[in-house]
């Protein structure tokens, strides 16, 4: 896998050293072709040999630590630490590297959420020539909430008076979302403040289920109908969320703002719709590599959400976009 530049803690130096480290001898068993078989990114599909020489002990717990070395096309380097099942790998750097993560049993693993408590080693090298790098790794045990505000700029007010629990500032005007974003009220009527909180609790709550722990549960308290099975469950085929997780990958997102909001109609009390205006700066992460399509983007966007009454309960049955207002390349991908 190949990362992309992260905003980790600074942090002091510590000692390293070899010692006592067991003898890690990562080989081939496939025959000698596999050895050369690369990958999109020019990364061998499979790691060759760590001599247990070029393994660094390093020490992570709590903390993140930056690694400078230099090394060549078919020579590997590899660090080695300690982690509990629960915490989250964090990798970073602005160099191109091909790298491998082992678990304590010496299996390769694709999912940066940690599995087992024991001994981890990333194995290193550069899909050509001969390259210096400096690799940010830490472990991070916090996992993303629905419970984080999103800022909406005062210079796009809504159109209607705010929700009674959208607090005003000097500079924008935010909205909290409950510490529990399904706690909404459960009424066959359904109110343009409550059609908004709604959307807000579903972007946020993107942070839970297009990344660990994949929350599945998440998103059937707040999905129904073609939302639901685009995005969390897709019978004969993958969602959006099962996509993600069996392929090691996952999104992070730096900026999430609504606007402004547009129409709201009712139809009855078992539908609504509403246009909203969101502007989202997103990160698709593969294998810890930011991706290079319209998947990491910043961009504008007015989007229409088809609202629908599930046993007293309003979901999001589906969405579309309306007109992409404007879209770019994410200056600052982060995975």
């Amino acid at each position: 896998m190949k990362v992309q530049k992260l905003l980790l803690l600074a942090l002091p130096l510590f000692l390293f050293g070899c010692a006592n480290l067991p003898d890690i001898n990562i080989s081939f068993n496939k025959g000698e072709s596999k050895a050369t078989e690369l990958d999109n990114n020019g990364c061998p599909v499979e790691p060759g040999e760590l001599k247990s020489q070029n393994v660094k002990k390093i020490d992570i717990d709590g903390k993140a630590v930056e690694e400078s070395s230099r090394v060549r096309k078919g020579n590997y380097l590899g660090y080695s630490f300690e982690a509990k099942q629960g915490q989250k790998l964090k990798l970073s750097t602005e160099a191109d590297l091909c790298i491998w993560i082992f678990s304590p049993n010496n299996e390769v693993i694709n999912d940066l959420a940690l599995q087992e408590d024991g001994s981890y080693t990333i194995q290193i090298t550069v899909p050509k020539g001969s390259s210096s790098f400096d690799l940010t790794i830490g472990l991070d045990t916090s996992i993303p909430t629905a419970s984080n505000p999103i800022s909406i700029p005062t210079s796009n007010p809504s159109p209607s008076s705010p929700p009674s629990n959208i607090s005003q500032g000097n500079n924008s005007t935010t909205i909290q979302i409950p510490t529990n974003p399904l706690s909404q009220p459960q009424s066959s009527s359904l109110s343009k403040d409550e059609a908004v909180q709604l959307v807000v609790n579903w972007q946020k709550a993107k942070q839970r289920i297009f990344a660990y722990p994949y929350d599945s549960q998440l998103g059937s308290q707040l999905l129904a109908g073609k939302a639901y099975r685009d995005n969390i469950n897709k019978p004969g085929d993958q969602s959006s969320r099962e996509w993600l997780q069996n392929n090691s990958a996952y999104y992070t997102y730096q900026k999430q703002e609504i606007n402004s909001v547009g129409n709201f109609q009712t139809f009855g009390n078992q539908s609504a719709a509403i246009e909203v205006t969101t502007t989202e700066q997103r990160t698709l992460c593969n294998r810890g590599r930011p991706s290079r399509d319209n998947n990491t983007s910043l961009d504008k966007r007015r989007v229409r959400y088809d609202l629908q009454n599930d046993n007293g309960r309003w979901k999001i049955a589906d969405y579309n976009t309306v007109n992409v207002i404007s879209r770019q390349n994410n200056p600052r991908p982060s995975c």
